[in-house]
């Protein structure tokens, strides 16, 4: 999950740049179909890592919360303990999941980028 979040955050600052400068001024930086594909192929890579970060995060919290839950052995001042982990656990995998929404959306610009430049 960190290294999806490390993967998605680089690449997210990296586009910053073109797509301020493409917001601002209409016209991109770099008008090349090499770059529009670097875009269209980065972003599928980025939500496909995202999607399955997301997927692990919700899944493996839930699984642990789960066995916790179902387990004698712990005392409630514990239990609660575990209780805040995972609830903080799900607000990340929340946010994984926002991110991958908004890369979707990425997505799909890219790839109208792409078709109406060629």
């Amino acid at each position: 999950m960190l290294v999806s979040i490390i993967v998605g955050l680089a690449y997210n600052l990296l586009q910053t740049p073109f797509a301020a400068y493409y917001a601002i001024r209409g016209k991109r930086i770099i008008n090349n179909t090499k770059f529009l594909l670097f875009e269209f192929y980065g972003d599928k890579v980025i939500l496909c890592i995202l999607a399955t970060a997301v997927g692990a995060a919700f899944g493996v919290t839930t699984d642990l919360k789960t066995l916790s839950d179902g387990s004698k052995d712990i005392s409630n001042h514990v239990r609660s303990k575990y209780d805040e982990f995972y609830s903080m656990a799900f607000v990340s995998a929340g946010f994984l999941f926002i991110g991958f929404i908004t890369f979707g959306v990425s997505s799909i610009t890219s790839s109208f980028a792409v078709t109406k430049e060629e």
